[in-house]
This record gives C-alpha cells, structure tokens and sequence, in this order.
C-alpha cells in the first residue's frame, strides 16, 4: 500500500529579499515493469518497491492554496491514466493562464473537476491569505503563544517553528506573515526547511 501523497509550501529569498514561492506534492509510485527488466539483478516477481516523485510548482506570485489544488489535480490525472500526457495539461496551464492584475481581476481556471480563482489584492490592503492559513494557526497554537510570536515579529526576531506535520508550518507562517499587515517581514522567510 502506498503513502497518500503530502503537499507543502516555502518560500525562496534572494539576497535582495525578492521571493521565490514553492509548492510541492510528493507521492509514491511503482515504476514501470521496463525499468526493473534493465536491472539485471532485479526481476520482476522480487519484492516490489516504490520510488518517491515530486511535482512542484515555482512562482513570484504567492498563489499557494491554489497552486496546492492544481498539483493535486495534476497527481489525481497522473494516476487516472489520461489518453493524453499530462505535459499538455502544464503547459497549458503554464502559457495560457494570465497573471491577474492587482486589485482588478480574478482569474478561473479549471483543472480536471475542479475550478480554481486566482487574484492579487492591491497593496493597500491585507495580503490575501487563504482563511484556512488562519484556521489552522488559531486551532494549532494557543492565543497566548500566537501574541507572543507576533511581538517577536514585530521586533524581527529570529523565530523556529517545528512540526511534525510539514504542511502545517507552511500555513501557520504564512498567516503569521500575514498578520503584520501594513508591515512585511523583509528578512529571510523559510517555512519548510
């Protein structure tokens, strides 16, 4: 039986504090029976093994909930055996999907049976988070501990976050990110290490 596959976002800062959001989703698959017949010691009624994969999507927009649903449309139709290949699928998502402006549009893009918005709000109000970011920060963490985080915030500290649950830290820091709103936390920002 196979693991269920495991999303999770993070964040690229140059030196120049310009952003790079990532999202990944890494399962596991059987590879092909051609494969194991190249290994001569391998034979293919051995022990079956699964190899681990990764899709992931890079960005300079913050789109991450969504970007999250594409890659698990994507993984849904990889595993659904499509007549076509799934590269048609990202590069039409890759070519034809404009960026939204800010404050103005909200692009829809449907993938397999799902429909997915993007939109960029302008700068003058919140950055958009997605209120399942602040769901899980509010129910994970206690007030207390969420305040005192804020403080270090605001004082740019350094803060660790540690999880045993790898998604979760990329939801909790970007709602805590979120929360210093009309500041922006200008230093290095690494969710997931």
């Amino acid at each position: 039986m196979l693991e269920s596959p495991k999303s999770y976002s993070f964040v690229l800062t140059n030196e120049l504090g310009e952003k790079t959001y990532g999202n990944c989703l890494n399962f596991y698959e059987y590879p092909p029976k051609e494969f194991l017949n190249l290994i001569p010691q391998m034979k293919t009624t051995d022990i079956k093994f699964a190899a681990p994969k990764s899709i992931c999507i890079l960005s300079k927009y913050g789109f991450s909930n969504s970007f999250r649903e594409i890659l698990k449309q994507l993984y849904r139709l990889h595993v659904s055996k499509l007549d076509y290949p799934i590269e048609r699928i990202v590069c039409n998502f890759m070519d034809e999907i404009p960026i939204p402006d800010k404050g103005k549009n909200l692009i829809e893009y449907e993938i397999g049976e799902k429909l997915i918005q993007f939109y960029r709000p302008i700068n003058e109000y919140p950055p958009y988070t997605e209120r399942e970011n602040y769901e899980y920060l509010f129910s994970s963490l206690k007030i207390d501990t969420i305040f005192s985080i804020y403080i270090y915030l605001l004082l740019e500290r350094k803060i660790l976050i540690m999880s045993k649950r790898r998604g979760l830290l990329s939801h909790i820091s970007f709602a805590l990110v979120s929360l210093l709103f009309p500041f922006q936390w200008s230093h290095v920002f690494i969710p997931v290490i």
